[in-house]
């Protein structure tokens, strides 16, 4: 129901909006089709690129574990083939690899257990998942009960302190707020 020109500037206003993590709504999301509300929250998940405040995993990080796996399916068919990570041309250290996808493992981790918890205190599963998701990149606004038309004040209190443990770990970025936890970090 509206014109072409307007529905693509209302449709990048949004992604930009998610990506860069500024929080600004121009329209109601939850009545666009269900595709594009998909994309949204994968734009959320992605967010910007390194270097940037936004939140998300960052652009650099999928691009880093895509190579990877890709580099894996290779392997499998050619096992004594060397290759290596290469960004902008420059290989990348397998140590450094292998930080990105434990960024990975903890993100996804954290993502699915405030989803979970969430769940369990009665909110709907596209509430859950978008509001944890929303959080833990540092978005703001979500989708389902999230959505730009609403905010998070219906969320009992045990889950706005998920949400808030998900915002200090989504911006802090998670290794430094996940070794607080780790017993080796207080001996020293």
């Amino acid at each position: 129901d509206m014109p072409p020109g307007r529905a693509v500037r209302h449709a990048a206003f949004q992604t930009v909006t998610l990506m860069t993590t500024t929080g600004f709504m121009v329209t109601d999301t939850l009545q666009w089709p269900y595709f594009v509300q998909m994309a949204l929250l994968a734009v959320m998940l992605v967010g910007g690129c390194a270097g940037s405040t936004s939140g998300g995993i960052k652009v650099v990080r999928f691009m880093i574990a895509a190579r990877h796996a890709k580099n894996d399916m290779i392997r499998a068919l050619q096992p004594h083939r060397v290759l290596c990570v290469r960004v902008n041309g420059k290989p990348q250290e397998s140590r450094l690899v292998s930080a990105v996808l434990s960024f990975f493992v903890c993100y996804i981790v954290i993502l699915i257990a405030v989803s979970l918890f969430l769940a369990a205190l009665g909110i709907d599963l596209l509430s859950s998942f978008s509001g944890a998701l929303a959080c833990v990149s540092n978005v703001g606004p979500g989708l389902g009960a999230f959505g730009p038309a609403s905010n998070y004040a219906s969320v009992p209190a045990a889950g706005k302190w998920a949400l808030a443990f998900a915002m200090l770990v989504g911006r802090l970025e998670l290794t430094t707020v996940l070794l607080l936890f780790v017993p080796d970090t207080w001996r020293r």
